[in-house]
């Protein structure tokens, strides 16, 4: 059975601790773990073909020791999740070293994007994912009408319009990867930096948010990722995320908020948080998923190296109420923070700051059984408490705890 394998220039100097070349890296690889056995062979675009290993190490014979190969190497389908190389501690020396690729799937929301959402496709194809997954949001300008399905795309179209966060989620849920990206229809990559910005979310186990640039070159910055602050002129009315305009000085700095939008996370990550939190339309998405993985003790990062342009836009293509994007505030603070926070913090303070009408309709919102139901989940899921989330995601931009945890 042969295998393909990607490899980059940062996997190579994590393992070799210099700048080698792949065919180096493979061959050194496959001679430590299998004494020479592998048989190496060079396929176009710098990937990687190689027979499975034989166990053939020190004894030359199939070893014993593992209980899903039972002696059987050339059986041994071990899945999985490595860049490099699969399940190398569960097993003991001598049996299967099998080489894996990383899957990585992308989420695309869509809702008419026009001639963007092929563009975006044919970008991100580029930037090395495997599966693209586009969540048609009921769009009624037939832009998500005769794409290209070919090379792992998938088109799911909504019979309604819905919200991105439901579009994110559904498409996750469709997701074949082991890293989930997820990105605006509206952007641009360079080949292979959605791959290099996967590898780097696998190896921290967490969510990394690629630097973000306008598309068209209207103006000329870079930003990377955000932090959480109260809104300016109305600091009742929760937290806005301000862009970080200073380069980190490497690739995986803390941050304290995600900005939109192109980020990668590993599935059990998403898990771990349990996915976007529900809202009902438009607004206040990053904030939530970005409180939501403060609250679950994932960190947030920066990759400086990849960049995505982004079409900034100075109307939506669809109508967006105001109103709607205030109702997300009551609902995400309702679901992710206790019971006591939101009934003597939020809650009075929400209804200082917004207008009684919006009150009203986000208490019939707020009266849904589902709500109740997404508050008593994610409360299971909490590892830091509302008290931890005052005193350090906000006052100090969200790095500081997330530094303590990384032990960076």
């Amino acid at each position: 059975m042969q295998l393909l394998m990607r490899l980059d220039a940062d996997i190579m100097r994590a393992m070799h601790g210099t700048e080698i070349t792949p065919a180096e890296a493979m061959r050194c690889q496959a001679e430590r773990d299998c004494g020479g056995g592998v048989q190496l062979a060079v396929a176009p675009g710098n990937s990687w073909e190689t027979e499975v290993c034989r166990h053939m190490i020190d004894t030359g014979k199939p070893a014993e020791g593992c209980a899903q190969c039972k002696g059987n190497a050339a059986e041994c389908r071990h899945p999985g999740r490595l860049p490099m190389r699969a399940h190398t501690k569960r097993c003991k020396p001598g049996v299967c070293r099998q080489f894996e690729p990383l899957r990585i799937s992308i989420v695309l929301p869509a809702r008419d994007e026009g001639d963007e959402v092929a563009a975006t496709i044919a970008s991100v194809r580029a930037g090395g994912v495997d599966q693209v997954l586009v969540v048609d949001d009921a769009s009624r300008d037939g832009s998500c009408l005769g794409l290209d399905l070919s090379g792992g795309t998938v088109l799911v179209r909504n019979t309604m319009a819905r919200t991105p966060s439901y579009c994110r989620n559904t498409g996750a849920g469709l997701s074949t990867g082991d890293i989930l990206i997820f990105a605006d229809a509206h952007i641009r990559v360079e080949p292979d930096a959605l791959r290099a910005l996967a590898v780097l979310a696998h190896r921290r186990q967490a969510i990394v948010c690629a630097s973000v640039t306008p598309l068209g070159g209207e103006r000329d910055w870079v930003y990377y990722g955000g932090r959480l602050r109260p809104v300016k002129g109305n600091p009742d009315a929760g937290y806005e995320v301000s862009y970080n305009q200073e380069q980190p000085a490497e690739r995986g700095a803390p941050i304290g908020a995600l900005i939109g939008a192109c980020y990668a996370m590993p599935m059990t990550v998403y898990d771990r948080i349990g996915g976007w939190p529900r809202t009902i339309s438009w607004g206040y998405n990053e904030q939530a998923l970005s409180m939501a993985a403060w609250f679950c003790g994932v960190p947030m990062l920066s990759d400086k190296a990849v960049v995505s342009a982004h079409r900034f836009k100075k109307r939506f293509n669809y109508p967006v109420r105001a109103s709607n994007s205030h109702i997300n505030r009551f609902l995400v603070h309702r679901i992710l923070f206790s019971a006591h926070t939101w009934a003597w913090h939020w809650l009075p303070r929400f209804q200082k700051a917004f207008p009684p009408a919006t009150v009203e309709r986000a208490e019939e919102w707020l009266s849904q059984p589902w709500v109740q139901e997404e508050h008593d989940r994610f409360q299971a899921r909490k590892v830091r408490t509302d008290d931890e989330f005052f005193a350090h995601a906000v006052s100090t931009g969200g790095a500081a705890a997330d530094r303590r945890k990384d032990g960076q």
